[in-house]
């Protein structure tokens, strides 16, 4: 195969697996019918996908890319001295606790779909992956919109109350159409789109606001303002002199800046934009940071931070979120991976996101 076909087969296969693990759940003969399936739907798929880089371009692949994959092959090499270190029982840290599934196996599957995707160079591709973002969108709008107006049809157990699509928090649904609401606003605006397509986008966008607000999920909201202030960041980069881009830059970090303030409780936005779980996430936070500082070097192992939140929560913790009250995740990835591997981990990761943020 040429390098242009692999590239293009490539980001169909990428395109494919982002938009079947989204959607991917099995309910009624599973005790998880999340978290277990997708993490062997980005398994089998990112390992097709590697293989195929290793089968067509291994050489190339491994000189071109020789800092990106000495990052990721370090960063997986830690998690496995993680493994042998660890107190926590195997199967945990190897597969990840009970709904979270976060553990050894999910990070070697996700790192595999890291390095086939740095060989990706065709517009098309890109392409590719993003019509895949938008179709498993369209599966959980349609999903979450039935939910809304007829109820579950799911016989999942269902805590929260809100809405789940079809990754099973609301939290995640609500900042995952948060994204969503963002693509739709590109879509849009890009005037390359057929009318059809930026129609029904048009159409699609008081849904997808309607869901993030139903989903009740901060998350969501920010997420969709967050996205939506970059695409039109670079719409007017592409279209207007660089007076307006400044003048347009500055208006959204002043506002963004209020909107911080306010997720802290502090300024008018207060009211709008902070929730009680504001401050049980900073809880969270600090005891996984309490925990990656006191396991600097190795950290505690792979989705194991739960069995140590007890010991390494904050004094005042035992106020807010409560004295009984157990997380098994810091609902922070970066400090996550501090406490799951200290700070060799923690650095490698970094550098890991570094890379994708240069790219």
């Amino acid at each position: 195969m040429q390098i242009v076909q692999i590239d293009k087969f490539l980001g169909k296969l990428l395109g494919f697996t982002g938009a079947f693990t989204t959607i991917f759940i099995i309910s009624g003969s599973v005790t998880d019918p999340v978290n277990a399936p997708k993490l062997v739907a980005i398994g089998v798929l990112g390992f097709a996908a590697v293989a195929v880089v290793f089968m067509t371009q291994l050489r190339r692949t491994l000189f071109t890319y020789r800092a990106s994959i000495f990052v990721v092959t370090i960063f997986v090499f830690l998690m496995i001295i993680g493994v042998f270190l660890s107190k926590a029982p195997l199967t945990q840290v190897l597969y990840g606790s009970y709904g979270r599934n976060n553990g050894l196996l999910a990070y070697v599957f996700l790192s595999t779909i890291f390095v086939s995707a740095l060989v990706l160079k065709d517009k098309a591709s890109f392409r590719s992956i993003v019509n895949a973002l938008l179709l498993a969108g369209l599966v959980n709008l349609i999903y979450c919109f039935w939910v809304i107006a007829f109820g579950d049809f799911i016989g999942w157990n269902n805590p929260y109350g809100n809405i789940l699509g079809t990754l099973g928090n609301p939290n995640f649904i609500g900042a995952f159409l948060g994204i969503i609401f963002s693509a739709l606003i590109a879509v849009t605006i890009n005037q390359s789109s057929s009318r059809i397509i930026r129609v029904v986008s048009m159409l699609g966008l008081p849904i997808c606001a309607f869901e993030i607000i139903e989903s009740h999920a901060i998350q969501g909201r920010v997420v969709a303002a967050l996205g939506t202030v970059i695409v039109f960041f670079l719409y007017i980069r592409s279209k207007f002199n660089r007076s307006i881009l400044i003048g347009y830059s500055l208006f959204c970090t002043l506002f963004g800046s209020f909107a911080l303030a306010g997720a802290l409780q502090i300024g008018p936005l207060t009211q709008y934009i902070y929730k009680t779980s504001v401050s049980l996430r900073g809880q969270y936070w600090l005891a996984g940071w309490n925990t990656g500082q006191g396991h600097p070097f190795t950290g505690v192992g792979m989705d194991a931070f739960g069995d140590w939140y007890r010991r390494m929560r904050d004094p005042h913790a035992l106020e807010l979120p409560g004295v009984n009250t157990v997380v098994n995740a810091a609902h922070n990835v970066p400090i996550d991976i501090f406490a799951f591997g200290g700070w060799p981990l923690f650095v490698t990761y970094l550098f890991i996101m570094g890379i994708a943020g240069v790219s």
